[in-house]
């Protein structure tokens, strides 16, 4: 009786691991597929945060216009290799237009040409937003650039190799999900071994009562059920050796149960501390992540106080020009002020002249004297207006 509740009791606890066993392994290939999917958005989000602040600057107004060769291409590798590709996770970077035009490219013989396959795509990230795929191994991630809003857009390309960012999001949930495997094999087993284990029960003695005497006389002592010698050894004892071969098959079952219960707690043992790991490469990631969101709000900050700084310093180039507007009136009034007056000193100066003249006496041809001539308005040129004064002078 207590040994049937025991073996109740065993079957119980197997299928109950064996149930917590196969819940764990499929919770633990979901939190990989999102630990994977998490890290590649993170992955896609550095990607634009460098293009947009690091890539961006590099860049100036005839790149997005035409494909970059010769020295100027020199320059921008140099500054991509210093700046980007050696300093990040980011391998490789093309410049696209938005017709899929290669505008750069680190093999510089693929710079000019045009791309059939990325047309659509790099068309709709132009006019619209970012856009991240996974292709080769290769985590691909477009885009949209430019220099001044309204102006000409082009489409970044930021190449960074996928196996590392997977292989640190979901390594964790699969070593654990292995570590349950085994678990969950261990529990079947033991599980099937409680179903098919039965000890055998050998009988030393079997009661028979016969209906007659004589029948009872000659079936009380059978042959192979003879009562026990007390004075022969044990084990020349009917059924010893049944009973010995069923004490060492319990002693054996014992055995390879307590060392499948030492498996078990040393596997236990393994998957508390993937857990521990996993807990712990959990909160490293979400500093990171912390970490990540905080310097993305920095920039996003400096970007709104270099905007407030070049809209002040256009507002003061405005009221500078709006100054220098005046300024140029004001020396445009004073220079017709000027001019006005040197016209008067000019007429002044031409009817001190004629009337110099009107005070010359001709003689007539008698001898007489003739009144003064008659009044001649003239046009003096400036050339002319130092010449009458000198000739009323001379005279």
């Amino acid at each position: 009786m207590l040994r049937s509740m025991i073996k109740r009791e065993r079957r119980a606890l197997w299928g109950t691991l064996t149930f917590l066993s196969i819940v764990g392994i499929g919770a633990s290939l979901c939190f990989a597929h999102a630990a994977r999917s998490s890290a590649t958005n993170d992955s896609a989000r550095l990607a634009t945060l460098t293009a947009q602040t690091q890539l961006a600057p590099l860049l100036i107004g005839r790149d997005l216009e035409a494909p970059i060769t010769g020295q100027r291409y020199e320059q921008l590798s140099a500054a991509i290799g210093r700046d980007i590709t050696s300093a990040g996770p980011v391998e490789r970077v093309t410049i696209w237009s938005s017709v899929a035009r290669d505008l750069y490219n680190a093999d510089p013989a693929l710079v000019g040409t045009r791309s059939s396959y990325l047309q659509q795509t790099v068309f709709e990230v132009a006019n619209g937003g970012v856009r991240s795929e996974v292709t080769g191994g290769t985590l691909r991630t477009f885009v949209p650039l430019w220099l001044q809003p309204g102006g000409t857009v082009v489409v970044a390309e930021m190449d960074q190799a996928f196996g590392p960012i997977a292989a640190s999001a979901d390594a964790p949930w699969y070593r654990l999900a292995l570590g349950l495997s085994i678990g969950l094999a261990i529990a079947l087993s033991m599980c099937v071994l409680t179903f098919r284990t039965s000890v055998p029960r050998t009988s030393r003695e079997a009661i028979y009562v016969p209906s007659r005497p004589s029948e009872r006389r000659r079936d009380l002592n059978p042959p192979d059920l003879a009562p026990p010698d007390e004075s022969a050894p044990a084990y020349t004892q009917a059924g010893f050796r049944q009973l010995e071969e069923a004490r060492r098959v319990a002693e054996a079952r014992a055995a390879a149960a307590e060392e499948n219960y030492r498996a078990l707690q040393a596997d236990f043992k393994t998957m508390l501390e993937n857990l521990k790991a996993v807990e712990t490469e959990l909160v490293s990631r979400e500093s990171s992540a912390d970490h990540a969101r905080e310097e993305a709000e920095t920039l996003r900050a400096q970007v709104r106080d270099s905007a407030k700084r070049i809209g002040a310093l256009e507002g003061d180039g405005n009221a500078m020009r709006e100054r220098l507007e005046l300024r140029e009136r004001e020396l445009a009034r004073t220079l017709v002020e000027l001019q006005n007056l040197e016209s008067r000193f000019h007429m002044s100066k031409l009817s001190e002249a004629l009337r110099d003249l009107n005070e010359v006496v001709v003689p007539d041809v008698d001898g007489g004297t003739a009144g003064p001539p008659p009044r001649v308005i003239y046009t003096v040129s400036s050339e002319d207006e130092d010449v009458l004064p000198a000739a009323g002078k001379a005279r």
